[in-house]
């Protein structure tokens, strides 16, 4: 079977509730869910990354109560006297962000940065044909991988022509594989047969730059199949499946897609070495919240999969255009279950905070960001929304290393 499935859910509302947010000068009125060792005096002990898992030197962090610090080169913080549960946020004053983390208990949380990366972008292509032509009555992808980079395309199949754009952050050169694959399909472009696969290695890519001439010789592929059910919550509809071969962790050739809305499944999957499938599922209520799953390290040929899919969390308080908000006021939705929350504020207008806040708890308030050098301005119109990320049972737990 491979190694170990990771089940990830996304759900979020659809429905963003507008309101007048009418900031009058008040204290904080908000409380962090109570958890493990609750009084314990520690020292918090954590890093920075950005979303390329790298480490973001000179980010302001800080403790509610304490003073702010910011990461050194290597992302790393230490706030020492700080007592359990604590609120940590983590500042993107350039972008006016902030993510607030509720109710940690953990001396060493990983903490996710909503600026890009502390690393230089970089982008490059990677050029060639399929040898032999994938031919009629075929489909053909491809996918470029290296340590650092990933991209993928289609190929053409009468010519065999692709171009594969990477984009990535940290070194000017990358070197990596190229994967591909051709397989023929049935009338719902449902694959029938996986054909061909080609691997090519030792591909350098140069920032700013298309490598031309990268070949990739086909020899035979061998097919497998993969089956299971999706359950979705009460009220909810299935809205669809796509599934993709996985290479080295992150090489994806997405070869489904499937709109059914039946909730069993089997599908012909390609039986190469070195690969793992990701199988990704959609489903949608009546008033138009969404749930994704993603499930990756899938082996090729697995079965009785199944995924159960919760309903995202629903805002319930304030209503919709609801005015005279303060820092005090109850923000509360439907708990997410087995899941994390993340309350999102939403500015109208530029040069306005726009701020995240992660919590198990399914009840919130605004934070108080003066002391992070942003606050909301008096009269601003903000939307807000809640959404859910699992499988996580604590804040703690979606701090962990790596972070989210």
């Amino acid at each position: 079977m491979g190694k170990k499935p990771l089940l990830l859910f996304l759900a979020a509302s659809s429905i963003a509730l507008s309101m007048a947010l009418l900031l009058s000068a008040c204290s904080k009125n908000s409380s962090s869910p109570t958890g493990p060792g609750s009084g314990a005096i520690i020292t918090v002990t954590g890093k920075v990354i950005g979303i390329d898992n790298q480490p973001i030197a000179s980010v302001p962090v800080l403790v509610t109560g304490l003073p702010s610090v910011n990461t050194d080169a290597n992302g790393n913080f230490t706030i020492p006297n700080v007592t359990t549960p604590y609120s940590i946020i983590v500042v993107d004053g350039a972008h006016f962000r902030a993510l607030v983390y509720r109710g940690l208990t953990r001396s060493d949380p990983t903490l996710f940065w909503l600026g890009a990366s502390s690393g230089t972008s970089r982008n490059a292509a990677v050029s060639g044909n399929l040898v032999p032509v994938p031919g009629a009555s075929t489909l053909a992808g491809t996918a470029f991988v290296s340590p650092d980079a990933a991209g993928n395309a289609t190929a053409n199949i009468t010519t065999g022509a692709f171009l594969i754009s990477s984009t990535w952050y940290g070194p000017a050169t990358t070197t990596g594989s190229i994967y591909a694959l051709v397989w023929q399909f049935d009338a719902n472009n449902l694959p029938t047969t996986f054909t061909k696969f080609g691997k090519r290695s030792g591909v350098s890519l140069l920032n700013g730059t298309t490598n031309p001439n990268q070949n990739d010789t086909l020899g035979v592929a061998q097919s497998a199949q993969i089956s299971g059910m999706v359950n979705v919550a009460s009220g909810y509809t299935l809205t669809g499946r796509t599934l993709a071969a996985v290479f080295e962790s992150k090489g994806e050739i997405q070869f489904l897609t499937d709109g059914s809305t039946v909730p069993s499944f089997t599908y012909v999957t390609p039986n190469v070495t070195g690969a793992g499938l990701t199988l990704e599922a959609g489903a949608k209520s009546a008033a138009g919240s969404t749930v994704v799953s993603i499930v990756s390290g899938l082996a090729v040929n697995a079965s009785n999969v199944s995924i159960t899919m919760p309903a995202a969390p629903e805002p319930s308080l304030p209503i919709n255009n609801a005015t005279n908000v303060t820092k005090g006021t109850p923000f509360s939705w439907t708990p997410y279950v087995g899941g994390v929350h993340i309350l999102v504020f939403n500015p109208s207008a530029a040069g306005q905070p726009e701020v995240l806040v992660m919590t198990a708890a399914a009840s919130d308030s605004i934070p108080d960001l003066t002391s992070a050098g942003l606050s909301f301005p008096k009269s601003a119109t903000y939307t807000w929304n809640v959404d859910g990320v699992a499988p996580y049972a604590s804040v703690d737990a979606a701090s962990g290393p790596g972070g989210m």
